[in-house]
């Protein structure tokens, strides 16, 4: 039983995906839409998809002209 947790579990980790582009929705506790980000996936991983240079679309205008501290998955 273990080895064929183990043999799916390599099986998962060779498994690739082909994203084109990866779509965060924040929702208030209603379920209210309240942002909508929309990234570049073409050739990313699972830690470079979000950045500030794959952003496709914002509900923020300033975004662009703006500092952040931080814009990526490792903070």
């Amino acid at each position: 039983m273990m080895s064929d947790l183990c043999s799916t579990i390599n099986a998962v980790k060779i498994m690739f995906i082909s994203v084109m582009q990866v779509m965060i929705v924040l929702f208030n506790e209603t379920g209210m839409e309240l942002a909508t980000f929309l990234f570049n996936g073409t050739g990313s991983n699972n830690l470079d998809w979000f950045s500030k240079d794959r952003l496709l679309s914002s509900p923020y205008d300033d975004i662009e002209s703006e500092p952040q501290d931080f814009f990526s998955v490792k903070g």
